[in-house]
């Protein structure tokens, strides 16, 4: 209902053509907070505003990992009856079978209410086997469901119970279920596998391995929380199938219930199923024009933002590789930019900012 009536509130006259302001900003940060960057910005299929600095074009979507490939084949499972959501961590990983951490569900895990603190580093010459085996005897942060910290230890977590449910790894079941579906061809865990890609860095060091450490540390295994790459188009493709009611090029990868329920808000909730609606994090890449508590999105640590409003149908997607160029030399600065951005963005969109509908007539 929200969708439909905030679609008609908008007249032909609030959507503007002018992108001078956003390619403007964008080139002015370039070789500050990246080297390269990718933004795409979309309107009911048709594509405003497709803008790019540099050669490359696979990124390191970081966090994005969450949403485009374990959220996302999480909610296969649910409807092919392999997993719900009322399922207890337990059920499939029983280390979590103790006190306090066998109340622990996957909706929990997809909502960032689990108990887990945010992350946990490894140790040298660890196994995959034994870190999960840690995360499970370390004590919870708080008692699950009474709080939200955003964290990286649930959706690997979750990335282990796809791999134990479906017998695949986490890269092969997405390839199968989502990205080959949806000829996402240069969407991978492992970009340098096919030379084709073309792979913007996230560190000097690190070639096309993921930024995120425990990532990169235990490659090739496939983590729930980062270490996808990805394209701006792929990104696009995968966006529109969400606004297309799980369909895109009659692929349907998710149904229309499933959307609705990882992308709308419960009462006294901050996030939906993975994706962000209105926690903390979500101000700046939501910025003051897409609408508060309907838009949802994503963002990830190198430098990337996916941010949706499906009243409109309206996205914008911006990758970059803000970590190239120092982790705390740009953290605080990007962070003011995606704002800019996002509002560059929004204005050109949405001038004046869009409000919440008063649904009260």
């Amino acid at each position: 209902m929200k969708w439909f009536v905030i679609f008609f509130l908008l007249s032909p006259s609030c959507f503007s053509q002018t992108w001078e302001n956003v390619t403007s900003l964008i080139h002015s940060e370039k070789d500050k907070l990246y080297t390269h960057a990718d933004l795409v910005v979309s309107r009911s299929q048709e594509v405003l505003l497709d803008f790019k600095t540099g050669e490359g074009s696979v990124f390191d979507l970081a966090s994005l990992t969450k949403v485009v490939a374990t959220t996302t084949a999480v909610m296969i499972l649910v409807e092919k009856e392999k997993l719900k959501l009322s399922d207890k961590l337990s059920k499939f990983v029983p280390d979590f079978n103790v006190k306090g951490k066998n109340l622990i569900t996957i909706e929990d895990l997809l909502r960032h209410q689990a108990g887990f603190q945010s992350g946990l580093p490894y140790l040298a010459d660890e196994t995959f086997s034994s870190y999960i085996k840690r995360i499970a005897e370390r004590p919870l942060k708080y008692a699950p469901r009474t709080r939200m910290i955003y964290s990286d230890l649930g959706f690997i977590l979750l990335g282990e119970v796809i791999q134990r449910v479906t017998k695949k790894s986490l890269e092969s079941f997405c390839e199968d279920e989502i990205f080959k579906p949806l000829q996402m061809f240069e969407t991978s865990f492992n970009p340098i596998k096919e030379s084709k890609h073309d792979c913007v860095y996230s560190l000097i060091d690190r070639t096309c391995l993921a930024h995120d450490p425990t990532a990169a540390y235990f490659y090739p295994i496939s983590l729930g929380h980062a270490g996808l790459f990805s394209s701006k188009s792929d990104l696009a493709t995968f966006v529109k199938m969400l606004l297309n009611d799980g369909v895109f090029d009659n692929q349907r990868i998710l149904s229309q219930k499933s959307i609705e329920l990882m992308t709308s808000l419960p009462k006294g909730k901050e996030r939906g199923l993975g994706w962000d609606i209105s926690s903390h994090a979500s101000v700046n890449p939501r910025g003051d024009y897409f609408p508060s508590g309907i838009s949802f999105g994503h963002t990830g640590y190198t430098g990337t933002t996916v941010w949706v409003d499906p009243g409109t149908k309206t996205f914008y997607i911006f990758l970059s590789n803000r970590t190239f160029l120092g982790d705390e030399e740009t953290r605080l600065s990007f962070s003011n930019f995606r704002k800019k951005l996002s509002d560059e963005v929004g204005k050109t969109l949405f001038s004046p900012p869009m409000k919440e509908p008063n649904f009260n007539f």
